[in-house]
């Protein structure tokens, strides 16, 4: 039923982490993707030691353009060659503008491991390095780091330093209420944030929605829906409306229609006429 949904879905691109799926699997999904369903599938492999474990890829129809970068750092072909990242670039059509999309599968438990937390982080920077080579191009960073925001130093540099957003924690910006759940285990009674999707500067004003949807495909993780316009070529920095109290809103409204704020009457006045 998860292939079945996820092979017919409406999503001109999927991202997909912990697809485990040895190479002979992967082949077989290829095949049945393109002659079945219209579709192409690009992944890397699994872990070496534990073939079922770990992989990461995409999927998208096969009229669009969807490839692998080949890796250019060292420290990026290690994690790609242990299923633990992949470097994509996709296009509407086969002529499209290119996105970058750095598609990552962190090690389980980073939230309360440091250790754990810290190979994940490794995977951030081999991340970090590998889009040096490529400056030009909008780079969306995401998928399961298992582990909180705080967990990993590299996403807290990326957002107040480096201009990257994470879209979950600005998604007032689409009329969506932020930082919102994206994985429930059976183990656990309260919902985590466990996955993620940053944007980087040239990015960010491509996205026109983003959405968590909950149960969609795996009862555990959530699936986060991002719109995307590649034509725009606007630059754009995130600037959320905080609420205002109303008596703000009456003074400015005051204000624009007779050029000054109300006139606060004086109590005492009141009284003495009462």
């Amino acid at each position: 039923e998860f292939r079945r949904v996820l092979f017919r879905s409406s999503a001109r691109l999927s991202l997909i982490q912990e697809h485990s799926a040895p190479w002979p699997k992967l082949r077989e999904i290829k095949e049945r993707l393109r002659t079945e369903y219209q579709r192409q599938l690009v992944a890397g492999p699994t872990e070496p030691h534990n073939p079922n474990n770990a992989g990461v890829g995409a999927i998208a129809r096969s009229h669009d353009t969807l490839f692998e970068f080949a890796p250019v750092t060292p420290n990026f072909a290690k994690i790609r060659e242990a299923g633990r990242a992949i470097h994509l670039g996709f296009g509407l059509g086969k002529h499209g503008r290119i996105v970058s999309f750095f598609n990552l599968y962190g090690h389980s438990g980073g939230a309360s491991d440091p250790q754990k937390a810290k190979c994940t982080s490794l995977i951030l920077q081999a991340c970090l390095q590998e889009m040096h080579h490529f400056t030009e191009l909008p780079h969306f960073l995401l998928g399961d780091l298992n582990g909180n925001f705080t967990s990993f130093e590299e996403l807290g540099a990326m957002v107040t330093t480096m201009g990257w957003r994470d879209l979950n924690s600005i998604a007032d910006t689409w009329s969506q209420p932020v930082n919102r759940p994206t994985c429930l285990t059976a183990l656990s009674t309260q919902p985590t944030i466990r996955s993620y999707c940053l944007a980087c500067p040239l990015a960010l004003p491509l996205v026109k929605g983003f959405t968590i949807i909950d149960e969609d495909l795996c009862p555990v993780h959530s699936t986060l829906r991002i719109n995307l316009d590649l034509k725009v070529t606007d630059t754009w920095v995130h600037q959320a409306l905080p609420k205002r109290p109303l008596s703000d809103l009456l003074n400015d409204s005051f204000q624009f229609k007779y050029g000054m704020g109300p006139i606060k009457p004086d109590i005492q006045t009141f009284i003495d006429e009462a």
